[in-house]
């Protein structure tokens, strides 16, 4: 276990723990696989729909050996891991906590109340366009969250 200034606590599983949120996420996009050994990740990162993400967040409920309570993250999760600026590489994230994160956006378990019959779901980017409402079949990326460490 290692401690990033305090904000973080790193996990040899891939995963780490927000600490003032109390909440454990997967430091990797589902789609790629994590290198414990070399702390980084392989693999490519898969854009889903909303029912493609939540039927891949059951499957590795099914297949996980220690927890079986991973999730798609609220808006404000997903914001809390956020850079508040474009890294050099043109994410909002630090690569080094989130290697291999695309530029793009990802899903929320957040729903936008809407007036239409279409329900749109928030989803954010670590690229530099932020936030939208989109409709469940638009193909995003998934990060994986949990409560607790």
């Amino acid at each position: 276990v290692k401690m990033h200034a305090n904000r973080f606590v790193y996990h040899a599983d891939g995963t780490l723990t927000a600490r003032a949120a109390q909440m454990t996420g997967r430091r990797y996009s589902l789609g790629l696989q994590w290198e414990g050994a070399v702390t980084s990740c392989k693999g490519r990162a898969v854009a889903l729909s909303l029912d493609q993400a939540r039927e891949a967040v059951q499957q590795n409920n099914l297949t996980e050996p220690f927890h079986q309570d991973w999730r798609l993250p609220s808006l404000t999760e997903l914001a809390r891991i956020a850079s508040s600026s474009l890294n050099p590489d043109g994410v909002r994230i630090s690569q080094e906590n989130f290697p291999g994160t695309p530029a793009s956006f990802f899903w929320t378990n957040s729903a936008k109340a809407s007036g239409s019959y279409e329900p749109l779901w928030y989803a954010m980017s670590f690229g530099q366009e932020g936030l939208r409402a989109v409709p469940a079949d638009s193909k995003l990326f998934v990060r994986l969250v949990r409560y607790g460490n």
